[in-house]
């Protein structure tokens, strides 16, 4: 049995513009809605961004 590893191909991100954090990692977890916005809820996603950045 071979041992087989893969690892991802990293792209460089040159120009990549800057993040901009509208609310803290904490309180966007913490959201009720967060979990379901995770999951792929579309909306729940937009209601989480309207609270946190609203």
């Amino acid at each position: 049995m071979s041992d087989l590893t893969t690892s991802a191909i990293r792209t460089p991100l040159d120009n990549f513009p800057d993040v901009i954090i509208h609310a803290s990692e904490t309180a966007v977890k913490k959201h009720v809605r967060y979990k379901d916005a995770k999951a792929g809820d579309s909306d729940a996603a937009i209601e989480l961004v309207q609270t946190c950045v609203g």
